[in-house]
């Protein structure tokens, strides 16, 4: 008694070299223990093989109309596309932004900015829209502040 299967991967049986894919005659039967054809699919190098298609099982739960599948397997998986949806309007990829508010220009006469402080000074700089690090001295903001007013 032989079996039709289909090899998995490449080995030897019976004197040839069998490929992926390759249909083969095994000898025994799948069931009976000590055969060729269940130890080959024991061991994982071929599966029995049938000439017709294989039609995926319907469970009662895919059939009412429920999202969840009982013990879903491979054999069991509805193989159907999901439908096209339209495509949506194209979003720009420029966004143009919002112009600045204006700036007031910087007013050394009425504050003298040798006399502020850092927190004072980090105040100001956050008021006239000039970045300066958080842990920047007093030195340092006193120079960012009138390397931008000039």
């Amino acid at each position: 008694m032989t079996v039709p299967m289909k090899a998995l991967k490449s080995f030897p049986y019976a004197g040839k070299r069998l490929k992926v894919g390759q249909v083969f005659e095994a000898r025994g039967r799948i069931g009976a223990p000590g055969t060729d054809a269940h130890t080959l699919a024991a061991i994982g190098s071929a599966v029995a093989h049938t000439s017709a298609p294989v039609q995926p099982v319907v469970t009662r739960a895919m059939t009412a109309g429920r999202t969840r599948v009982e013990a879903p397997t491979y054999d069991t998986r509805m193989m159907t596309a999901a439908p096209v949806e339209p495509a949506a309007a194209p979003v720009p990829m420029i966004v143009k932004a919002e112009p600045a508010e204006p700036v007031e220009p910087a007013r050394t006469a009425d504050v003298s900015l040798d006399d502020m402080d850092a927190e004072a000074l980090h105040a100001l700089a956050r008021a006239r829209g000039v970045k300066v690090h958080h842990l920047a001295g007093a030195a340092k903001v006193r120079q960012a502040l009138l390397d931008a007013q000039a």
